[in-house]
C-alpha cells in the first residue's frame, strides 16, 4: 500500500499529495460559500443605502458561528482519517496496534482544534471584513454609484474569494493531516523520527524543497528557511513557511 507513513518513500510522498488534492476541493467549496454569503449582505446593503457592516452576518457573528463550523468539521475529519491511516499502516505492516488509541488520539484533537481554530477563524472573518472595504473604497475613489460599488464588490469576491478559499483549504488540510500523522503514532506508543517531505513539483518554495529530507527527532524541530516548524503547515510557524503549504511529514521508526 502506497500509503504507508512509516515507508515515506516517492510513492507515500504522491499519495500523500493525491490525498489532500481530493480533501481541498470541498473543504475549499464551503469555505467559498460562506465568502460569498459575506459578500452578498454588504452588497445589498450597498445598494439600500446602508451600513454594509450593519447586518448580522458581518457584525452578528453569524461570520465566525459558520467559519468555526467548518473549520472545526473538516480539520476534525482530515485529523481523524489520517489517524486511522497510521493506525492501520501499523497494524498491516507492523502488526502493531493498541487498546486506547481512539481515546487518546481524540483527546488530543480536541486540544488541538481548541488551541487552533478560533485564532484561524478571526483571521479569516477580519481579512473578509476588511477585503469589502478595501471594494468599497475603491468604488468611492472611482466616485462609483451604490449599484456600481455592489457589483464591484460581488466581482471581487469571486476572483478573490475562490482563490482565496483554496488557500484557506490548502493550508487547514495539510496542517491537520501532519499534525495527526505524528499524534497518531504518539497514541500508539510507537517511537519515531519525523522526515520532512517536501511537495514535488515546481511549485514547492525554496526553503521547503531544501528541507526536504530532513529528518528530526520527537521534540526537535525542523529548520525550515530560519523557521522552526514541528512539521509541514505547524500553526505556530510564521505565515510565509505555513501558508498553502503542501508537503508532508513521514515517520521513520526508532530501532
Amino acid at each position: 500500500m502506497a500509503l504507508n507513513p512509516f515507508n515515506p518513500n516517492e510513492a507515500y510522498r504522491a499519495s500523500q499529495e493525491r490525498w489532500k488534492r481530493a480533501a481541498e476541493r470541498p473543504y475549499a467549496r464551503e469555505v467559498y460559500r460562506i465568502l460569498r454569503r459575506a459578500s452578498k449582505e454588504a452588497e445589498q446593503a450597498v445598494r439600500d443605502g446602508l451600513d454594509p457592516f450593519s447586518g448580522p452576518y458581518l457584525i452578528g457573528g453569524g461570520l465566525e458561528a459558520e467559519l468555526a463550523y467548518v473549520l472545526n468539521k473538516r480539520n476534525r475529519m482530515v485529523a481523524t482519517q489520517w489517524g486511522q491511516i497510521v493506525a492501520r499502516s501499523a497494524k498491516s505492516h507492523m502488526g502493531l496496534e493498541r487498546k486506547d488509541f481512539a481515546t487518546d488520539f481524540d483527546a488530543w484533537l480536541d486540544r488541538w482544534i481548541a488551541a487552533h481554530i478560533a485564532a484561524k477563524v478571526t483571521r479569516i472573518s477580519d481579512t473578509t471584513r476588511d477585503q469589502i472595504r478595501d471594494s468599497i473604497a475603491i468604488g468611492l475613489r472611482e466616485e462609483l454609484g451604490p449599484r456600481q460599488v455592489a457589483r464591484l464588490i460581488q466581482e471581487r469576491t469571486r476572483t478573490i474569494g475562490r482563490s482565496r478559499a483554496m488557500t484557506i483549504a490548502t493550508t487547514e488540510v495539510n496542517g491537520a493531516s501532519n499534525a495527526a500523522t505524528v499524534e497518531a503514532a504518539n497514541a500508539l506508543d510507537i517511537t519515531t523520527r519525523r522526515r520532512w517531505i517536501a511537495a514535488s513539483d515546481g511549485r514547492t518554495r525554496p526553503s521547503h524543497a531544501t528541507a526536504h529530507g530532513q529528518v528530526r527527532d520527537a521534540n526537535e524541530a525542523f529548520d525550515v528557511g530560519g523557521a522552526k516548524l514541528m512539521q509541514p503547515g505547524d500553526p505556530s510557524g510564521p505565515p510565509e513557511e505555513i501558508i498553502r503549504c503542501r508537503c508532508g511529514v513521514g515517520l521513520v521508526l526508532v530501532d
